[in-house]
């Protein structure tokens, strides 16, 4: 491709970006003076656009300022609609939005299933939900993105594992959704598609570089740089839940020990006090319910001083502050973001978790570290934003 070309899917970037995170529609004249383009360039994007049905002319277009033009323009709500599938332990989310990730219709259930086909049979029930509710036209939907939880091959689009799933080995969900609904499917680590979420949330803070911890079951984190998730060399980018902190430490789900997720995910807690206490060992239902129990019943004690239910927050607080403390030192981000089912215990351990991070980071390192304020469907309707950039891209290609 030739540098003209290249420039001109830049600008086309530019003036679709401005339109799609604006909070309503938006002027040639805003999108010049947002861009810093020329008028004729903004002009020829514009017309691109809506050649391609991504934007349209706004309904109340004509009620601009004076001395502004008459016409507005914003994203097509009715097509190039997007599916977003969140399969986590505790519930499945799917949420229909459109490109500006407004939630147009959303469906959850507390996920009761533990075993591959039946975690299969419900979403795949969901998404047929979810479509004949919203009456929308099938052709209008661009395509259907999957958070997952777990290791991911997100370039194979397949589950590669998850402990608390039985036979959630190399699940090609790829391959069995685009069968299913002949629809394109795209398959993402799950705090990938909320560090995703997080940024459409606050559309004026696009371009800068953030961290989301998604501290559950498990531990997993999402880092965006310059607006675009960060995957590594082969796609497994993020995984600070196995970063050892001490190789003499509790065993760790993934075989190893002294993990970050080891001393502080709802697993990991669960599983150190149930080798030390026979208090845990009685309870029944799934492993998944079983731990989030003990951890609960942690919290309660820990809230009343119980001093030893409060010495499994306070550790989770040193090993959580420690690893982000040091992560701030690396990458540098603007700001870290904590969310999860562990968030929910986040007065035992927030404020001692960020004065030990903010000890051990770099001294001039100048971050934020704060609690999500997203609703529990934010990971499906990252995965569903999965779509924006490659679907555009694909298309003004």
């Amino acid at each position: 491709m030739i540098d003209h070309d290249i420039m001109r899917i830049k600008n086309l970037g530019q003036v679709f970006e401005q339109i799609r995170t604006a909070k309503t529609y938006v002027t040639k004249r805003d999108l010049q003076e947002q861009t810093g383009l020329s008028w004729a360039t903004v002009s020829g994007s514009v017309s691109v656009l809506m050649q391609k049905g991504f934007i349209g002319e706004a309904e109340n277009g004509s009620s601009q300022k004076a001395g502004r033009p008459a016409k507005g323009y914003d994203i097509c709500s009715k097509q190039n609609l997007l599916i977003g599938v969140d399969i986590n332990i505790e519930s499945i989310h799917v949420a229909l939005i459109d490109m500006k990730c407004r939630v147009l219709h959303s469906l959850s259930r507390m996920n009761i299933l533990d075993e591959r086909n039946a975690v299969l049979s419900v979403t795949k029930e969901m998404i047929y939900a979810i479509i004949a509710q919203s009456q929308v036209q099938k052709d209008s939907i661009l395509g259907i993105g999957f958070a997952l939880m777990g290791a991911v091959d997100t370039q194979k689009g397949v589950a590669q594992y998850f402990h608390l799933i039985k036979n959630w080995n190399d699940v090609d969900i790829k391959r069995i959704f685009e069968q299913e609904f002949d629809l394109p499917v795209l398959v993402e680590h799950d705090p990938n598609c909320l560090a995703i979420a997080e940024m459409n949330a606050s559309p004026e803070s696009w371009n800068n570089n953030i961290v989301f911890l998604r501290l559950s079951h498990g531990i997993g984190m999402g880092q965006v740089i310059n607006g675009r998730i960060y995957k590594g060399s082969s796609g497994s980018a993020g995984e600070i839940g196995h970063v050892c902190m001490d190789r003499n430490g509790p065993p760790c789900y993934c075989g190893k020990q002294g993990c970050v997720e080891a001393y502080a995910s709802i697993s990991g807690i669960a599983r150190r006090f149930m080798e030390t206490n026979t208090a845990g060992s009685g309870l029944a239902g799934r492993s998944s319910e079983r731990d989030l129990a003990i951890v609960h019943r942690l919290a309660t004690a820990a809230l009343s001083d119980d001093l030893q239910a409060k010495s499994y927050f306070d550790q989770a607080a040193e090993i959580l502050g420690l690893s982000i403390g040091n992560l701030i030192s690396l990458v540098n981000p603007s700001q870290v973001i904590i969310g999860g089912a562990f968030a929910q215990y986040a007065p035992l351990y927030m404020e001692r978790l960020t004065a030990i991070a903010k000890e051990v980071c770099w001294r001039y390192s100048n971050v934020d570290i704060a609690l999500s304020s997203l609703r529990p469907n934010a990971a499906a309707v990252g995965a569903a934003a999965l779509f924006i950039q490659r679907k555009v891209w694909e298309t003004l290609f």
